[in-house]
């Protein structure tokens, strides 16, 4: 059955039941339970400024103390110089998903550094990624949230009333607007109150990664800055040799992030919007249908599944003889990297995928900062480690070890000397790789963002 009997069979009440192993729930699974949130109305701006005033008005007794944050790499050029307050004796706590024991380690030291520049103490809680929603609704309930948190996409709403955005648009205004990839920003802005929730910090970006010597053994076009939906679809048909070879591997597990991830990858390149004008949640669109049909098509050059992310992750680069394709994000040349590094001069990395559209699908995860059980003194105290961890050496050796999957969101860091020297970086092409990430960065695409609305 080719793809347009697939559309044919995949009527609006089958869509919403089954599409050949793509459940409903296996594309709006894990990730989506943010994106279909209830969407809150715009009370909450009213809340924030009455803390942040408070917080300005003890400003004026805070000692401050100048660093200039330089790095140790002999060939950096990057010097900047931000102001932190001294404020001996408070507390703050900072939740991150970066829970792999060499990312605590690096963050735990540019902890302990913080507090001989500033005498604050930084508790870093690891929260796993998979209990950051559950983690989040009962702080959320229990009104304890944490100072500082790293912000994944999927963010609702509800909890933005708890986010001091006057405090964070601060930290933007004093490292730079014009130094952030514009829809990372973007995507973050407040458009009610003119401010923003939450600074960006480690975004990634979809790609799509290609085995190019059997793309050119077999006559194939080689695309380096865009596939289509066709490419893809026949290249998968052609190179796929089963049980040797298999042409693709994306998301298909029922109720999984990768499957989510996936669908997102595709339908953004089909014109899919996950909210209409209204903001009523459109999954049974011609756009949406059109995806599912076509992953329905291309699941069939696939690994026996249903595929996650370890497939994806697992098979093309450790096992280099297994796929053609796999549709993953810009973790993956770290992988290929350690595992397979013979593989980097055969492997290409598309960003843009192509049907009605070209487009990029993104993750922007970023740093935020919470009023909800904060003092004045530990909201300046949050400020002040945001600033941090934007902008210290441990920014920088942080991203250094997950190269373009920790993606620094400042360009300026992002082409310092110091990231561009890294050999990962190197391998991949340096600067050039890096500006077309950035690129990436101000273009892509989040399900739960409307033009002009902000997050929703």
């Amino acid at each position: 059955m080719g793809l347009e009997e697939s559309k044919r069979n995949i009527s609006r009440r089958k869509f919403l039941v089954t599409v050949g192993g793509l459940t409903v729930a296996a594309v709006v699974g894990w990730g989506l339970a943010g994106y279909l949130s209830a969407f809150r109305p715009v009370e909450r701006i009213t809340e924030t400024k009455t803390v942040t005033k408070t917080v300005t008005e003890t400003k004026t007794v805070k000692e401050t103390v100048t660093s200039l944050v330089t790095s140790t790499a002999p060939s950096t050029e990057r010097t900047t110089t931000l102001e932190y307050p001294r404020l001996e004796g408070v507390t703050i706590d900072f939740w991150t998903e970066l829970v792999e024991e060499p990312r605590m380690e690096v963050l735990n030291a540019a902890a302990e550094e913080f507090k001989k520049l500033t005498g604050i103490t930084v508790n870093v809680v690891p929260v796993p990624e998979q209990d950051y929603p559950s983690r989040i609704t009962a702080a959320y309930a229990a009104k304890k949230m944490p100072h500082v948190m790293e912000i994944p996409t999927y963010f609702i709403p509800d909890w933005l009333t708890e986010l001091d955005h006057e405090a964070i648009t601060e930290v933007i205004e004093e490292i730079g607007k014009d130094d952030f990839p514009e829809f990372l920003l973007k995507h973050w802005y407040n458009p009610e109150a003119g401010d923003y929730y939450a600074v960006p910090w480690i975004p990634w970006v979809a790609e799509l990664h290609y085995r190019k010597d059997w793309f050119e053994e077999a006559g194939l076009e080689t695309p380096t800055d865009v596939i289509s939906w066709d490419q893809i679809l026949n290249s998968a048909k052609t190179l796929h040799n089963p049980p040797n070879r298999y042409g693709i591997v994306f998301g298909n597990a029922k109720a999984h992030h990768y499957s989510q991830q996936s669908y997102f990858m595709f339908g953004f390149a089909n014109g899919v919007q996950l909210l209409d004008e209204n903001l009523n949640v459109r999954f049974d669109d011609e756009e949406s249908i059109e995806t599912l049909a076509f992953m329905q098509e291309l699941k069939k050059y696939t690994p026996p599944g249903p595929n996650t992310d370890k497939d994806a992750w697992t098979l093309y680069p450790t096992y280099p003889g297994t796929l053609a394709m796999t549709m993953v994000n810009t973790y993956m040349e770290f992988r290929i990297y350690n595992s397979a590094p013979e593989l980097i001069e055969r492997n290409v990395s598309v960003p843009l995928i192509k049907n009605k559209v070209e487009a990029q699908y993104g993750e922007n995860y970023a740093l935020g900062i919470f009023k909800t059980n904060a003092t004045p003194e530990q909201i300046e105290a949050a400020k002040a480690w945001c600033k941090w961890m934007l902008d210290s050496p441990y920014f920088v050796r942080l991203c250094g070890l997950v190269v373009f999957g920790l993606f620094p969101a400042r360009k300026s860091i992002a082409l310092s000397d110091e990231y561009l020297s890294n050999p990962i970086v190197q391998a991949f092409g340096g600067r050039r790789k890096v500006e077309e990430l950035l690129e990436a960065f101000a273009r892509m695409k989040v399900p739960a963002y409307a033009e002009g609305k902000g997050i929703v």
